[in-house]
Formats: structure tokens, C-alpha cells, sequence
């Protein structure tokens, strides 16, 4: 019973963080939405399993580090979080003041190919050069209990994390995508500016919570 309940934390946990991880409108989002509106649903759909790729070499990334210094990481778990949490602040600051470009597709990617393996490349190269994912993944990772220790690591776990994160990118990059489409007028800079000032807010409220918490639990 409290192996499944563990299963089901670690799936809901992973759902929530590829959501959080997704949802912020950068390069990868603006070029998804792009070629939902000009090529159609799945091409966006598409760029979004790309940088969904993207998000998951990161996952794995931090997974693996936080795994190999975890032994620091529980002598030191107070401060690091503390230094994670404002990170992760400093990330929703500049979420909230960054200027989404609808012409990120033609400056970055180039022209438009149709072929579903450069949709795929092309918002992947586009998640890739974002290094402020990692202390996103720090924090959310933290918050979620993702981290094990590589002597004893629970590969079912780890695997059921990858694929919940997945999942939750996916059903975003489902979602916005039919949004786009069905809701064509609503696609706006200023919508899309607004769109990620309300995620910032989000962010920032979550790391001055995990703030508070640390210092409550000093």
C-alpha cells in the first residue's frame, strides 16, 4: 500500500512540475504556438515533444547531480534550499520582465520546414541553450521528494518521474496548442506578456513559501 501511494505521489508530483516547467512562454513555447496558428495543431504539438526532450535532458541532468551530492545536499539541505529558492525568485523576476518575440521562429530557427524531424530538432535547440531550468528543477524537485541516492536508486521511480514529467509537458503543449487554434485573436504579445507575468507571480509566490518554510524550519 505505501509502495502504490509512493507511485501515485511520485506521478502526480511529476505531472505538477512538467506543467510548471512548460507553462512559462520562451523561445520553445513562442515557436510551438507559431506553427500551431501558421501549420496547424500537430506541427505545433510536434515542437512541443521537442522541447518536452529538451526539459527531460535537464530532468535528468539535475536528477542525477542532486543524486551524486546528496550526502552534501543533507548536511547542507537548509542553505541549499535557501540559495534554490531565490533562484528560483530571480527566474520568476525575470520571467515577469522578459518580452516575448512571435518572430523567435524565423530569427532562431530559420525557415519553416515541414518535415516533423526539424519540428522536433527545432524545439529541442530551442530548450536546450535555457539554464535556468536547473534551479527550477531544483526547487520543484525538492519540494516533490525527487531525489535518491545513486548507491540505491529506484529505477522504477526514477523512470515513473521521467514519464509523469512527460506527461505533464505534453498535456500542456496539448492544451495551449488548442487554444491557439480555436482561439486565434487571443495570440497577442501583450496576451502572451500577460500569460507569463501571471506564471511569474506563480513562481515567485512558491519560492518565497519555500523561503518562509526553510527559515520557519531553522
Amino acid at each position: 500500500y505505501m509502495l502504490i501511494t509512493e507511485y501515485i505521489l511520485q506521478l502526480v508530483g511529476g505531472i505538477i512540475i512538467g506543467l510548471c516547467i512548460s507553462a512559462p512562454m520562451g523561445p520553445a513555447g513562442i515557436l510551438c504556438l507559431r506553427r500551431a496558428l501558421e501549420q496547424g495543431r500537430r506541427a505545433g504539438v510536434i515542437t512541443g515533444i521537442g522541447a518536452t526532450l529538451g526539459d527531460l535532458v535537464y530532468a535528468i541532468f539535475t536528477y542525477f547531480f542532486t543524486g551524486i551530492m546528496l550526502d552534501y545536499v543533507d548536511h547542507n539541505k537548509m542553505a541549499l534550499r535557501i540559495v534554490a529558492s531565490l533562484l528560483f525568485l530571480a527566474f520568476a523576476i525575470y520571467l515577469y520582465f522578459s518580452k516575448p518575440r512571435l518572430e523567435v521562429s524565423q530569427r532562431v530557427v530559420g525557415q519553416i520546414n515541414q518535415r516533423n524531424l526539424s519540428r522536433l530538432g527545432s524545439g529541442f535547440l530551442l530548450t536546450i541553450p535555457n539554464l535556468l531550468i536547473v534551479p527550477v528543477y531544483v526547487v520543484l524537485f525538492s519540494q516533490f521528494n525527487f531525489v535518491y541516492p545513486l548507491g540505491e536508486p529506484p529505477y522504477g521511480m526514477f523512470a515513473l518521474g521521467l514519464i509523469s514529467i512527460a506527461l505533464g509537458a505534453l498535456s500542456w503543449w496539448l492544451f495551449i496548442t488548442y487554444i491557439a487554434t480555436r482561439l486565434r485573436d487571443f495570440v497577442s504579445l501583450r496576451n502572451l506578456r500577460l500569460f507569463n507575468r501571471i506564471f511569474a507571480l506563480v513562481f515567485a509566490v512558491i519560492a518565497v513559501v519555500s523561503l518562509l518554510y526553510t527559515f520557519v524550519a531553522l
